[in-house]
């Protein structure tokens, strides 16, 4: 686990850094970008201080802070944790709206207009799918959820000093 957390954040960032054939992130994707970084750095520190021999009220604080972060920053990730059933879905609904949107007429638009709305209904699509993908997701499994008590335990008699 140790060596595997001293490679992860940089790998992360790496990947989520611009590539020149990719464009321009927007200020969103950067705030997304942002919000990962800081989630996989939350839980890479958490992971690393738990393997203290011993904690002190001070690391125990930080082991709190840490896995606060995570949870507030987890959430990014929360669409790729669709089930089948959720991505079904979204990918019906997808196809549904692209349908929608191409009878939908364009005819007596300019060239610009055109483009405008064909960013429009992408962008709209996209967040359909990512709303459905979020909904039909969750972050319910043990793991999860016992490491909440981890700072807990240590205080009530684990290895602290």
């Amino acid at each position: 686990m140790r060596n595997f957390a001293k490679v992860i954040l940089g790998t992360f960032a790496t990947a989520l850094r611009r590539n020149n054939n990719q464009p321009r992130p927007t200020r969103s994707q950067i705030q997304e970008f942002n919000k990962a970084i800081l989630c996989v750095r939350s839980i890479t520190d958490f992971c690393l201080m738990t393997q203290y021999p011993s904690h002190t009220d001070q690391t125990v604080s930080y082991l709190r802070q840490y896995l606060r972060e995570f949870h507030e920053t987890k959430n990014v990730f929360l669409r790729f944790r669709a089930g089948k059933k959720a991505k079904k879905a979204a990918t019906e609904a997808h196809k549904n709206l692209v349908k929608e949107q191409s009878q939908a007429s364009v005819a007596n638009l300019t060239a610009s207009e055109r483009v405008k709305a064909r960013q429009e209904n992408a962008l709209e699509r996209q967040e359909l799918v990512n709303e459905m993908l979020k909904e039909g997701a969750h972050y319910n499994f043990p793991k999860i959820y016992l490491i909440s008590y981890y700072a807990e335990q240590i205080q009530l008699g684990g290895k602290k000093n």
